[in-house]
C-alpha cells in the first residue's frame, strides 16, 4: 500500500448495503482487515482480532457452559449476544443464547480472506442480534498452501488450504483444514487471594498440575458453479479441559467441554437482466456439546460426596431460508429487499449429574447419571420461529451526498414483532473529508435459554420475555489523504427492555436464585478514534482509541453478580506497527484495557505481541510469533457468580489469561501468492 486514498477508493465491501460498494462511501462506521494483515499480526482466533476494533472489548469467561470468549461492543450489556457474526453471509449467532461462541468456540481466522465489521445498530438489514454491530467473515476462495507450526506448552498446529477450478466447466471448489492442540498453561499461582469457594490451593497439591489444554479442528468445503450455484459445508470441533470454572470447581481431569458444529449453505442466484438479480438461500446449523464439571465442593446441600458433578448434553438445530432481490440500474440508485424465515430448537437438552436435583433434598446417585426424562432437561423442549421482511434504498444526491433509508419488520414466535428503521447520510465536501450521520433502531429477540431454562439452581427462564430494543444516533468524520487517514465517531444509544437475570423474589432453598426478565434500560455515550499513517513506503502505523463517556443501567444485579457496567472498561486502545522490507516483515501490535469495577485488584493493563516473517522464496515463508511479549499478568472479569470467594468472603472475578507464548511456523504455497 502506497496511497491511502487510492486504497480506500479501490477497496470493495459488501456489509453496509449487501452489495459491492467502496469503503470511502460506506454508510456506516466500518473496519476492514485483510487475511494478510491478520496473518502478519500473528492472530489465531477471532476474539483476539476484536481487540483491534474501535469500540470492542474482547474477554473470556468460564461457566457451566465451559470456557467461552465474549465481546462487549460499544459498552452494550449483552456480552456477545448483541452483535451479529456471519461467515460468508451465514448467521453464526444461535437462537439458544444469541451468541456465536456457545457452539463455535474461538473461531479460527486462518481461512479468512477479509473481515468486515460495521459498528452500530443494523437490524434494518440484518434483523436480530445486530444491536451493536455486524461482522462478516469472508473465506478464501483461491490458493494452495500447507502450514505447520509449534509453540509453547506443546502447541502444535497444521493448516491445509486447497482451491482449484475448471474454467471450461465454470466450476470451482476448495478445501480448508486446520488442527491445533496444546497442553495448556499452569495457572494455580495466578491468584493467591482465592480459596476457590473452600478449596484452598495450599491444601490441595494436586492443583499444582492444573492446566487448560485445548484441542480443535476446522474443516471448510465449498463448491461453486458459474455464478449460479454455491454450496458449502463447515465443521468445527473444540475440546477444552481443566479450565477455571465458576464457584471454584477446579479439579484436574474433571472440568471438560466438547463441541461439534456443522454449518451448511446452499444458494441459487439468477440474474434477470443487467439491473435485477435474485438469490434464494438455505442455511443450516447443527451443533452438539457435552460437558462435565465440578461447580460446587462438598457443602450442606451436597454432603454425601466430595463434589457435585454435572454438565450439559445438548443438541441444537437451526434452519433458515432467505430470498433477496437486488435492483441496481446504471445510475445513482440502488434497492435491495427480501424475506427470511428461521426455525430453531433444542431436540436434546439434558444433563449428566451425580445428584438428582429435583429431589428434596438433592439425592446422591452414587455415580454420574444421564437424565433423558424431559422433566430433568435444563431447557424446555420448545421451538422458536422467526419471520423477517426488509427493504433498503440508497441514492446518490448530486455528486457529493448519499442517502440510505432502510426498514425491516421481524416477528418472533416468542418475543413479539419489531420495526427497525435506519437513516444514513454521507456527505463529502471534498475528496479528503467525509461526514456521516446515522439514526437507527435495532433489537435482539429472546433466546431459547432466556425463555425456557429450567431445573437450574442459578437461573430460571421466562416465556413472557419481550425483545431488547435500542435507539441510536451517530455522527462521524473522516479525513483521507495519501499518507494519513483519521476517523472519529460520536454516538449515543438508549437500550430498552434489557434481558438479564434479576433476583428471584420468591426464591427458597432448592429453587432458582434468579429469573430472566426485561429488567430495565441502559444509556451509553461513546467516542471512537482511529488513525493510520504511512510513515514511508515500508512502514505503516495504525492507532485506535475508544472512550465511554457514560454507560449506566437502572437494573438490579442478579444474586451473586454485579450490574453490567462493572464489567465494562471505559477506555480501550490498540496500536499496530508494520514494517515491510523486500523479503522480511516485522509487526508489533498491542492493546490497552482500562480498569473495570469488577476487577478491584487489577488496574488497566497492556498486552503487546510481535511477529517476524521471512519470505525465503516466492513460495516458502518462515515466521516467529511472540504473544504477550512482556509477560503481563492480567485477567478477564468472570461474569455471573464469579470464580469463588477469598478468605474475607468476597467474590473473586480475576479469570487468568495466558502469559507469554512463543510460536515458530513455516508455510509453503503450491501456487504463486
Amino acid at each position: 500500500m502506497s496511497d491511502f486514498q487510492e486504497y480506500m477508493d479501490s477497496l470493495v465491501i459488501t456489509i453496509a448495503e449487501k452489495r459491492a460498494s467502496r469503503l470511502s462511501e460506506a454508510t456506516g462506521a466500518i473496519t476492514v482487515f485483510s487475511g494478510d494483515e491478520i496473518r502478519a499480526m500473528g492472530i489465531r482466533n477471532l476474539s483476539e482480532l476484536f481487540n483491534y476494533v474501535p469500540g470492542m472489548q474482547s474477554e473470556i469467561n468460564t461457566t457451566i457452559d465451559g470456557q467461552l470468549d465474549y465481546t462487549i461492543a460499544r459498552g452494550s450489556a449483552g456480552f456477545g449476544n448483541d452483535f451479529l457474526v456471519m461467515l460468508d453471509g451465514q448467521r453464526l449467532n444461535n437462537l439458544h443464547n444469541n451468541t456465536a461462541s456457545l457452539f463455535l468456540r474461538f473461531i479460527d481466522v486462518r481461512n479468512l480472506a477479509r473481515v468486515e465489521i460495521m459498528r452500530g445498530p443494523a437490524s434494518s438489514l440484518y434483523g436480530s442480534n445486530s444491536i451493536a454491530g455486524v461482522i462478516n467473515l469472508i473465506t478464501h476462495k483461491t490458493g494452495k498452501a500447507l502450514e505447520v507450526s509449534a509453540g509453547s506448552h506443546e502447541r502444535r498446529e497444521a493448516v491445509v488450504r486447497y482451491h482449484d477450478s475448471r474454467t471450461d466447466a465454470d466450476l470451482s471448489w476448495g478445501l480448508f483444514y486446520s488442527f491445533h492442540e496444546d497442553d495448556g498453561e499452569r495457572f494455580v499461582d495466578f491468584n493467591p487471594h482465592s480459596s476457590f469457594n473452600g478449596i484452598a490451593a495450599d491444601q490441595h497439591p494436586e492443583l499444582a498440575s492444573f492446566r487448560d489444554p485445548r484441542t480443535g479442528q476446522d474443516l471448510h468445503l465449498h463448491l461453486q458453479f458459474q455464478e449460479k450455484i454455491h454450496a458449502s459445508l463447515k465443521y468445527q470441533n473444540r475440546e477444552l479441559e481443566d479450565y477455571y470454572l465458576y464457584s471454584g470447581g477446579i479439579l484436574p481431569n474433571v472440568n471438560r467441554d466438547e463441541t461439534h458444529s456443522w454449518l451448511g449453505s446452499l444458494a441459487f442466484t439468477h440474474r434477470f437482466n443487467a439491473a435485477l438479480k435474485a438469490q434464494l438461500r438455505f442455511d443450516g446449523q447443527w451443533a452438539e456439546r457435552e460437558g462435565l464439571h465440578s461447580p460446587l465442593p462438598r457443602g450442606v446441600a451436597f454432603a454425601q460426596a466430595d463434589h457435585f458433578f454435572g454438565g450439559p448434553i445438548q443438541e441444537y438445530r437451526l434452519i433458515e431460508s432467505k430470498l433477496e432481490l437486488e435492483y441496481d440500474p446504471e445510475g445513482p440508485s440502488h434497492l435491495v429487499f427480501g424475506a427470511e424465515t428461521a426455525r430453531a430448537e433444542n431436540p436434546l437438552a439434558t444433563a449428566q449429574r451425580n445428584y438428582d436435583l429435583l429431589a428434596d433434598p438433592p439425592q446422591y446417585l452414587g455415580e454420574i447419571v444421564t437424565f433423558f426424562d424431559e422433566s430433568q432437561w435444563f431447557i424446555d423442549n420448545q421451538e422458536q420461529r422467526t419471520t423477517g421482511l426488509f427493504a433498503q434504498f440508497s441514492r446518490l444526491i448530486r455528486t457529493r451526498t448519499k442517502a440510505l433509508v432502510g426498514l425491516r419488520w421481524d416477528d418472533f414466535r416468542y418475543g413479539g414483532n419489531h420495526v427497525s428503521p435506519r437513516l444514513s447520510v454521507i456527505h463529502k465536501p471534498s475528496e479528503r473529508h467525509v461526514l456521516r450521520f446515522i439514526y437507527a433502531k435495532a433489537f435482539r429477540g429472546p433466546g431459547l435459554a432466556d425463555l425456557f431454562e429450567q431445573n437450574n439452581l442459578v437461573s430460571q427462564g421466562n416465556p413472557d420475555l419481550q425483545s431488547t430494543t435500542v435507539k441510536s444516533y451517530e455522527l462521524g468524520y473522516e479525513f483521507i489523504s495519501s499518507r494519513l487517514t483519521f476517523a472519529t465517531h460520536l454516538y449515543t444509544a438508549h437500550m430498552h427492555d434489557v434481558i438479564t437475570l434479576v433476583p428471584n423474589p420468591e426464591a427458597t432453598p432448592g429453587s432458582p436464585a434468579n429469573l430472566f426478565a426485561n429488567a430495565g434500560t441502559q444509556d451509553t455515550q461513546g467516542l471512537e478514534l482511529s488513525a493510520q499513517w504511512l510513515v514511508d513506503d515500508t512502514t505503516r502505523l495504525k492507532v485506535n482509541f475508544t472512550h465511554l463517556f457514560d454507560t449506566e443501567t437502572d437494573m438490579e444485579a442478579a444474586a451473586g453478580s454485579e450490574r453490567p457496567e462493572a464489567f465494562i472498561a471505559r477506555n480501550n486502545a490498540s496500536v499496530v506497527l508494520h514494517r515491510q522490507w523486500d523479503h522480511l516483515h516485522w509487526n508489533l501490535n498491542g492493546y490497552y484495557r482500562g480498569s473495570m469495577e469488577a476487577l478491584e485488584r487489577q488496574d488497566g493493563y497492556a498486552v503487546v505481541n510481535t511477529r517476524l516473517g521471512l519470505r525465503a522464496t516466492d513460495r516458502l515463508s518462515l515466521d516467529v510469533t511472540v504473544t504477550n511479549l512482556f509477560d503481563e499478568a492480567y485477567a478477564s472479569p468472570a461474569l455471573g457468580v464469579g470464580l469463588g470467594t477469598n478468605p474475607q468472603g468476597d467474590v473473586v472475578r480475576e479469570l487468568p489469561r495466558h502469559r507469554r507464548w512463543f510460536f515458530v511456523g513455516v508455510q509453503y504455497r503450491f501456487s504463486d501468492p
